[in-house]
């Protein structure tokens, strides 16, 4: 009967030795995919406003800034992760795996690209922003371009939402770093919260400049269709034109949040909440 249980307990133990780094490096990957696709919708929105506004020379000023900004915060998220470990390996009650190198590089790049994952996600939306966005909306360029800029903020808000799902199965798989996954989720939790009330004023200061516009759009197509004593080409080349403005000034009217983007972090909150129940 002792033979079989410590047979039980040693085949446990290598399951969970088993288990740990692909939890580990199955977190890391998603946490990397979703960093990348942020990057690759900045280079997006560079390419399509710089050339928008004619200024395409200047993107390789950007990609440089972007790129050094990226090393830097990979430089300061590595000391931290590494101060972290330290931490975590000089308790042996938190310590998982003291003896296991490979373990201990796995959990470093975890703790290394969760902190430039975070750091991206809460700097990234004001860099972008303190760049590109005038102070005052009050030109359709700025209405687009705040749209433009507002897409960006709800990928990292949906990033963001998921990623504290991800940080309570570490925290279930791994109880050793169950502090480290608490402390993510609480920093998590406040990019979320300040993403959305930054998020939440841009979307007033965009819907108060489209209702001014549309209505100052109105009064000019008013005029001008009660206005028979001008050339019958140019008037209607003006309606056209207002028309146009009209147009475009509603193709780039934003909301908070779509129907679509708000069942996404009601599943997220949904899923969240189930781990949270699964893992107590």
């Amino acid at each position: 009967m002792l033979f079989h249980n410590q047979i039980f307990r040693d085949s446990t133990m290598n399951l969970g030795t088993l288990r740990d780094p692909v939890v580990l490096m199955l977190a890391t990957s998603l946490l990397w995919i979703s960093l990348r696709i942020i990057l690759r919708r900045q280079h997006s929105f560079l390419m399509h406003h710089l050339l928008h506004q004619n200024k395409l020379c200047e993107l390789r000023y950007f990609r440089r800034k972007s790129v050094n900004r990226l090393r830097n915060q990979l430089f300061i998220a590595a000391i931290a992760s590494f101060t972290v470990l330290v931490a975590n390996n000089e308790n042996a009650m938190l310590a998982p795996y003291p003896n296991e190198t490979s373990f201990t590089v796995i959990t470093f790049l975890l703790l290394m690209v969760s902190g430039v994952f975070l750091y991206q996600c809460a700097t990234l939306p004001y860099f972008l922003r303190k760049q590109f966005l005038p102070v005052k909306i009050d030109n359709p360029a700025a209405l687009k371009t705040s749209h433009q800029l507002h897409l960006i903020s709800q990928l990292i808000i949906l990033q963001v939402s998921f990623s504290l799902c991800l940080w309570q199965v570490v925290s279930a798989a791994i109880p050793a770093l169950r502090w480290v996954a608490l402390a993510f989720s609480a920093l998590t939790l406040l990019i979320a919260i300040a993403l959305i009330y930054q998020s939440a004023v841009e979307v007033k200061r965009a819907r108060i400049y489209c209702e001014s516009a549309l209505q100052s759009n109105a009064r000019k197509l008013h005029f001008l269709r009660n206005k028979g004593q001008y050339p019958e080409q140019a008037l209607q080349l003006a309606i056209k034109k207002l028309l146009q403005q009209r147009s475009d000034l509603k193709a780039h009217r934003f909301s908070l949040t779509t129907s679509f983007q708000r069942y996404l972090i009601a599943g997220a909150f949904i899923l969240l909440t189930v781990i949270w129940l699964l893992a107590g």
